[in-house]
């Protein structure tokens, strides 16, 4: 009998071969000496370029080569990654990322030292020092008092690995146009418990220049509003109700700082397929 992977670190990628190449680089290496402790599993969402070509060139055990033979949207790969995932636990890791040369490391030392439901990483100037806190409850309440934005800040699909027997996949699908399925999916059963981990360091580094997913300004604050409103009333927060209720008055209604940036890259298309 195969053994299951520890973890699986899953990439969702479209017509980024050479941002994929880089970050494989960096996931083949890291991984290599925990050998069937890693899966590298790639969701190629039907490229038009040389991804298919370039991923099945590269000799390695760990890797999981998935394609799509249609477009089923950036969202939709994601929770394609995760249903396709062998490992005990899930990491969503954006194609056009980079890691820290200690990312893989740290994450597995987490793991095997406190087995947590979840992890969020990539969070330097959010904590003073890595925690466990026993209930994502603890967290919304933890933030909610000194930065509730940040509850909005960690849905980066590149910052969160959970154990998949937690996600809720059929409710994820139900919120899948939100843009935010994946962490649908996550958070409404961390309403029932389970230990999260936020470790204190900056795995994750974000380029600049990433893959845009949303149509206009104010349709990706709506969805923003409406996902911290969706907390704040599954943990009973007020604090986070209220930070929503601000969040809608000053970004959905006044648009300053997205909208300018909507029309200063010109983007004016749905984008949803760029993983």
């Amino acid at each position: 009998m195969k053994d299951i992977p520890v973890l699986t670190i899953a990439i969702p990628t479209y017509n980024r071969k050479t941002y994929l190449a880089e970050i494989l680089t960096q996931v083949i290496s890291q991984s290599r000496k925990y050998k069937t402790k890693i899966e590298i599993l790639i969701s190629n969402n039907c490229s038009t370029d040389d991804t298919e070509i370039y991923v099945q060139s590269i000799a390695s055990e760990q890797l999981n080569y998935q394609g799509n033979l249609i477009n089923i949207g950036g969202d939709a790969n994601f929770l394609e990654c995760i249903k396709k995932a062998n490992g005990e636990y899930v990491w969503l890791l954006g194609d056009d990322e980079i890691l820290s040369p200690t990312a893989i490391d740290s994450l597995m030392s987490v793991i095997e030292r406190s087995h947590p439901s979840y992890i969020i990483h990539g969070s330097s100037n959010v904590l003073d020092d890595s925690k466990l806190f026993q209930t994502y409850q603890e967290v919304v309440e933890h933030f909610s008092k000194s930065r509730p934005i940040w509850i909005l800040e960690h849905t980066l699909i590149s910052v969160n690995v959970f154990l998949k027997n937690i996600f809720d996949s059929k409710y994820a699908q139900q919120m899948i146009m939100t843009n935010y399925g994946h962490m649908y999916g996550l958070i409404l059963p961390l309403a029932k418990g389970g230990t999260v981990y936020i470790l204190n360091n900056d795995n994750v580094i974000v380029r600049e220049n990433r893959a845009p997913f949303a149509t206009h300004p104010k349709n990706i604050e709506r969805k923003h509003y409406n996902y911290l409103l969706f907390i704040g009333h599954l943990y009973r927060n007020s604090k986070l109700i209220e930070e929503a209720f601000n969040y809608k008055k000053i970004k959905i209604n006044k648009n300053n700082f997205i909208l300018n940036y909507f029309n200063k890259m010109n983007i004016k298309t749905h984008l949803a397929n760029t993983y």
